[in-house]
């Protein structure tokens, strides 16, 4: 359809994108909610709208970060919210969002895509490399009824050792220049990630419009030695814990981790979880109580609100 045009969203689409989302997601959609919106595609965010004559029809967005790909900072682009309203999906209007989002060169990241997503992305881009699906790791804190029926594997701890020095393990609520020099100090130990910089994680998690992140820091004879991060979920009765970021030194995941685990069963919940790619982790976590939902009854246990489904995670293209 020739009428059909692609245009960046501005303020004054507010009202009748805000109508749109909701009406074709539900009420409570959160890309209706002008907050997160704002938040959500502030400085370096693009969202893109489909348009014909003034009437919204789609939409697809993105927004770029700083990457540590291998050796080098390379800016990632995050695509994400891509939606085309049912009546126009043969239209050509789906192709013509890509066209704005991923027509530019560059490193492209995709997570949770359909399969109809994925054939478009493939249109557009060649060379995706798929990184599989996250990892999960449980915690069963205390019983509940919706873990009834959900078989809890024996925990064999490996051993732990901890290291010299004096550890302390705190709640904070701030981000200062300390959080800067120790990404610079672990960074080697991640291929490709996000470069977690003290601007990043404040506009991440502390100016978050409606999640409550918490951030516990770990410091040895003063020094950041790690972080973790993560929020409280309830669905009716049953409450998680989730480990949303962490980083740290070998020496002290163990211990943050166990922190963490202490505080959450102190705060009420039921459980706690934690997904994540790569290979890290995964001895320390399993150290401090946490299992491999992968291969047991837990690996159809329900994510609930959690808005990362990880059945598929990320493809990626250059």
């Amino acid at each position: 359809m020739d009428d059909i045009k692609i245009v960046k969203y501005q303020k004054s689409d507010y009202p009748r994108f805000s109508e749109f989302a909701k009406k074709s997601f539900h009420a409570k959609y959160i890309l209706g909610d002008e907050k997160f919106l704002d938040w959500q595609y502030s400085r370096t965010g693009v969202l893109f709208l489909a348009k014909r004559d003034e009437e919204i029809i789609g939409f697809f967005g993105y927004k770029d970060f700083p990457y540590k790909v291998y050796g080098e900072t390379k800016i990632v682009r995050a695509v994400m919210n891509l939606f085309v309203d049912e009546k126009y999906r043969m239209a050509g209007v789906g192709p013509k969002l890509a066209g704005a989002v991923l027509g530019e060169g560059g490193y492209i990241l995709v997570s949770s895509y359909n399969e109809a997503a994925q054939k478009l992305y493939r249109h557009f881009r060649k060379n995706w490399t798929e990184a599989g699906d996250l990892e999960r790791f449980f915690a069963a804190l205390s019983p509940h009824k919706l873990m009834e029926g959900f078989h809890i594997p024996h925990l064999s701890p490996p051993p732990f050792t901890k290291e010299g020095g004096k550890l302390n393990i705190e709640k904070i609520t701030k981000v200062s220049g300390e959080f800067d020099e120790f990404r610079h100090k672990v960074r080697a130990g991640y291929p490709i990630t996000i470069e977690r910089s003290s601007e990043y994680l404040k506009w991440r998690y502390l100016t978050h419009p409606f999640f409550d992140y918490q951030f516990l820091a770990a410091r040895r004879d003063g020094k950041l030695s790690g972080f973790l991060i993560y929020r409280f979920e309830e669905v009716e009765d049953f409450k998680i814990a989730r480990i949303i970021d962490f980083v740290a030194h070998e020496s002290v995941e163990v211990s943050l981790l166990r922190e963490f685990l202490e505080r959450a069963k102190n705060s009420g919940a039921q459980a706690a979880d934690f997904m994540f790619s790569g290979l890290l982790y995964k001895e320390s976590l399993k150290a401090a109580g946490f299992f491999d939902v992968f291969g047991t009854d837990f690996a159809k246990f329900p994510i609930r609100s959690n808005p990362l489904s990880y059945s598929k995670f990320v493809i990626s293209s250059r």
